[in-house]
């Protein structure tokens, strides 16, 4: 995009969707690969939240704006606009109101403990309102084709640099062999529940006794199992307060505790956890180039939090020595 993202060029984005009112601050919430994620108050008291994509063919911010027509406002955002085509210039941006909150992924294990009800309960009464089409295998396959060393978002530059510092070699094997894994896990999982795809700290915000979400471009049929596991594995949860969460996720999904069922879902969010995790590094060093020192010690740290969960996975035991040098080297300085 060639014009600076200033307030004078939110507020005509913002002209444009029918918000007039001026600009009284402007936050970068965080940056993906396809979008760019921004929140914005107004100075009537009113808080927003603004996605740029740099990307017209992706599919995220459309999906997106649908859930949030859906759920209005019920523990998410509110759809004010979205358009596929901003002051002139093909980039989709999507405009949303979102209450004053405080993310919850800086708050520790303790908070998780006292409010996971409050939280489960906030997340079912988002489920209920949404209504997805796409099944959950097509978010997982799409994840692989992004990891893979030869798409898109890895420039050539980007290649050159993983090839003269790390081995490109060990990180197509193991992608290759953790995605022929979670294929097989995938073809015997095909169920039509809803759940968000996906459920991390970082996508939970509190205020005012209630928890809100966003993203919620992934929502999907699969099973809430699913969103519970990716939870349990970012926090950190060991065994028994995992089964206690569940028990309590369970009662307010009005879920049935299937142990079998639980147990495919938990291996398929382990290896997506996992291929999430190895991604995240290469995006954070190599395309990024390790600016963004906090995300670097997140993929540590929630690495170092799975290590002993993720033994059950044999692509990662193949690969593990190689991947733990890997992932701690920008804070140990230790080269796989």
């Amino acid at each position: 995009m060639n014009q600076p993202l200033n307030v004078e060029f939110i507020e005509k984005i913002l002209s444009a969707s029918g918000l007039e009112e001026s600009v009284k601050s402007l936050v970068i919430i965080s940056e993906h690969n396809d979008y760019d994620h921004y929140e914005i108050a107004l100075n009537d008291g009113t808080c927003w939240r603004l996605k740029l994509s740099f990307d017209n063919n992706s599919p995220l911010l459309k999906r997106e704006s649908t859930f949030l027509s859906d759920c209005n406002g019920v523990a998410g955002g509110k759809l004010q606009h979205f358009s596929e085509n901003t002051l002139g210039e093909n980039i989709p941006h999507l405009i949303y109101q979102f209450p004053t909150c405080f993310g919850v992924q800086d708050l520790g294990l303790s908070f998780f403990l006292e409010e996971q009800r409050l939280l489960f309960g906030s997340y079912f009464s988002l489920l209920e309102k949404l209504s997805p089409k796409q099944y959950y295998k097509s978010i997982v396959q799409d994840n692989f084709k992004t990891l893979n060393l030869s798409s898109r978002i890895f420039s050539p530059a980007s290649r050159e640099a993983i090839k003269s510092h790390s081995s490109y070699a060990s990180f197509t094997a193991f992608f290759t062999k953790l995605k022929k894994e979670t294929d097989g896990q995938l073809s015997s999982l095909v169920l039509k529940k809803k759940c968000l795809g996906g459920l991390k700290p970082e996508n939970i915000f509190f205020n005012n006794e209630l928890f809100f979400f966003d993203p919620l471009h992934n929502a999907c049929l699969h099973h809430p199992f699913a969103d519970f596991v990716d939870l349990i594995l970012d926090v950190g949860l060991d065994e028994e307060m995992e089964r206690n969460a569940l028990k309590d996720f369970c009662e307010l999904g009005l879920l049935e505790e299937d142990e079998h069922l639980y147990e495919s879902v938990y291996n398929l969010q382990l290896r997506k956890k996992l291929a999430e995790l190895v991604g995240s590094y290469l995006c954070e060093v190599y395309i990024f180039q390790s600016r963004r020192a906090d995300h670097l010690i997140n993929v540590a740290d929630t690495f170092y939090k799975c290590s002993q969960r993720f033994r059950r996975i044999p692509a990662f035991l193949d690969y593990q020595n190689f991947l733990v040098k890997t992932i701690t080297e920008p804070i140990l300085g230790v080269k796989a």
